[in-house]
């Protein structure tokens, strides 16, 4: 792609793609989309779309939210130094723009664009700290949760070399306690919400998977909760399956 298309012709494409009922235009789009992904303009392009993520379809929400996640993942290296830090403001940004109606998996490409930033960005101190605070202190928690979930599990997904991975391991040991106590928050101000109830056990399950929570952390609120529902037949089925990996977790 030899120049940066404009914005409008982006929005055309991407409704080309999802709502164009002709296949030879859609495979067009799709092919023309994918190389608009791997350009270098493609970091400004989804920063702005992102921008304006409340006046768009959900199509190019989620279309911006994959390509910024792809482009932190996979092409890192083509952004200077100086650029990381405005990088992970903007993305945190995005995420507090997101809401109950944004879709799941727009919040989780973002998410998933964030953690992947601060495992890349060395030079990033205690990023989950940070994260922690700036998205508690904009109320966006779900948001929030979905960070924490997914981060431990992206050390043994995105290729890091040995000492990083290491390093990084060691910061999510570090931050335990905090997640814990963010979560027992959480936990203590679910209500009847069982959507928040099974993102708070899911966190939970992926710190413990990750070896980030230590054995003397496990006896809390989140944990007997885990076994309340358990005990109980009511229990929703996403709950209920939340609850049980949560207990499984704790037995490897």
């Amino acid at each position: 792609m030899e120049s940066q298309p404009s914005l409008d012709t982006v929005y055309a494409v991407v409704h080309t793609l999802y709502l164009n009922p002709n296949k030879t235009e859609k495979e067009k789009a799709s092919q023309w989309l994918h190389q608009l992904q791997k350009s270098i303009y493609a970091w400004k392009i989804a920063d702005e779309m992102l921008l304006h993520q409340n006046e768009l379809g959900l199509e190019a929400v989620y279309f911006s939210a994959q390509t910024m996640r792809q482009k932190v993942q996979n092409a890192f290296f083509e952004l200077p130094s100086e650029s990381h830090v405005s990088l992970r403001d903007s993305l945190i940004e995005h995420l507090c723009r997101t809401n109950d109606t944004s879709g799941k998996n727009i919040i989780t490409q973002l998410a998933l664009a964030l953690a992947d930033l601060a495992l890349q960005m060395s030079a990033w101190e205690k990023p989950v700290v940070y994260i922690i605070e700036k998205l508690s202190h904009k109320g966006s928690i779900l948001a929030l949760l979905e960070v924490l979930t997914v981060l431990p599990e992206e050390v043994n997904v995105l290729k890091l070399g040995k000492n990083r991975r290491e390093e990084f391991e060691e910061e999510l040991k570090a931050a335990g306690p905090i997640v814990i106590e963010f979560l027992k928050t959480c936990q203590a101000n679910c209500g009847d919400n069982v959507s928040l109830q099974t993102k708070v056990l899911k966190c939970f399950t992926s710190w413990v998977i990750a070896n980030a929570i230590k054995l003397p952390e496990i006896s809390n609120d989140v944990i007997v909760s885990a076994f309340q529902i358990l005990s109980n037949h009511q229990s929703s089925g996403s709950l209920h399956d939340a609850a049980t990996d949560c207990v499984s977790a704790l037995h490897r």
